[in-house]
């Protein structure tokens, strides 16, 4: 009898273990995939307002963004200052290859205002 239980507790902890080594493996396979850091707020900011998934941010995913933003209550913002407007000068102002659209690299890049 104590032979069995013996057996099946050993049975029960080496399947607990390889459990755990498979969970440890496609974590560190994620980690890898994802170049081995953490995002940032920002650049999971554009993944979230990239709709179509392309990698880029047009104007109407911009819009969209700026309008989020807007009715957040969060910034400053003047009756003045549409999100049509605030879309299309956020655009124009990091939109450094001209393309009408933002990479992940001139979203993320400083800009002075």
């Amino acid at each position: 009898m104590f032979a069995k239980r013996y057996w099946s507790v050993h049975i029960m902890l080496g399947v607990i273990v390889a459990i755990l080594v498979s969970i440890s493996a496609v974590a560190a396979h994620h980690q890898e995939s994802e170049g081995g850091k953490k995002k940032s707020g920002r650049a999971l900011q554009f993944e979230r307002w990239d709709a179509d998934g392309n990698a880029l941010l047009n104007v109407a995913e911009m819009l969209a963004m700026v309008t989020a933003q807007r009715d957040s209550g969060k910034g400053r913002w003047k009756a003045e200052w549409t999100p049509e407007l605030q879309a299309k000068g956020r655009l124009k102002k990091r939109d450094v290859d001209g393309d009408g659209a933002l990479s992940i690299e001139e979203f993320m890049a400083k800009v002075t205002w």
